[in-house]
């Protein structure tokens, strides 16, 4: 795993003119409403804010922020459910991809089934469609640690879960293929992946890397 090399923003030489020069190539885009879990995404125009509405009266919901990257304002928001069962019981997302414009996997842990749920949600206009795409055959960990990390590789159609410092390798109908464990005390904090890497987040420090080791 080749380490990216560091870089800092310097902080006693970091004086008025040299910050207005940084902060040319940064857009700011307004105000967004989250719920507790959030997964951003990007495509060539747009970027993607899937957040679960759970401060609404209704039953849960999730909400899907289209912002355009030229002025950083939402351009649209969407709101849609998802249900295995009763309304009750619909689910919402603390972890997603984003594959296209049209297309996102998301990912919910369902603890009465001890399962991983991935769904397919594909958007045409203002219209969803839901299809649950892979099921996990149990909760993967123990200690009931939240997802840190979730990504889908196109290339080696598979997907891969983080929790702390483990990694899952899940193929294509929920089935463990693999696991990785890190063993340096430190957390995965976010997934990626692009052709046949995958790009992993470190916390403390913060650092990212990138590995082929999808097989």
């Amino acid at each position: 795993m080749p380490k990216y090399a560091l870089q800092y923003i310097p902080t006693k030489t970091l004086n008025f003119q040299l910050w207005k020069n940084y902060v040319k190539s940064i857009k700011i885009s307004p105000y967004i409403k989250l719920g507790h879990g959030q997964s951003v995404g990007s495509t060539s125009r747009y970027i993607y804010e899937l957040a679960n509405w759970n401060h609404s009266k209704k039953l849960r919901s999730n909400e899907l922020l289209q912002i355009d990257k030229k002025d950083m304002q939402v351009k649209r928001i969407w709101t849609f459910a998802v249900s295995n069962g009763k309304r009750e019981n619909n689910c919402y997302f603390l972890n997603a991809d984003v594959i296209d414009d049209n297309i996102m996997l998301a990912l919910f842990h369902s603890k009465f089934n001890h399962r991983f749920e991935i769904w397919k949600i594909t958007r045409t206009g203002n219209s969803f469609k839901v299809k649950e795409a892979a099921t996990t055959d149990g909760d993967l960990i123990s200690n009931s640690s939240q997802v840190q990390g979730f990504t889908y590789s196109v290339a080696h159609k598979c997907y891969y879960f983080a929790f702390n410092d483990y990694l899952f390798k899940i193929d294509a109908k929920g089935n463990l293929a693999n696991y990785y464990h890190f063993n340096a005390k430190r957390e995965v904090e976010g997934l990626a992946s692009y052709k046949s890497k995958i790009y992993i987040a470190m916390n403390k420090r913060a650092e990212v890397f990138d590995s082929n080791m999808a097989k």
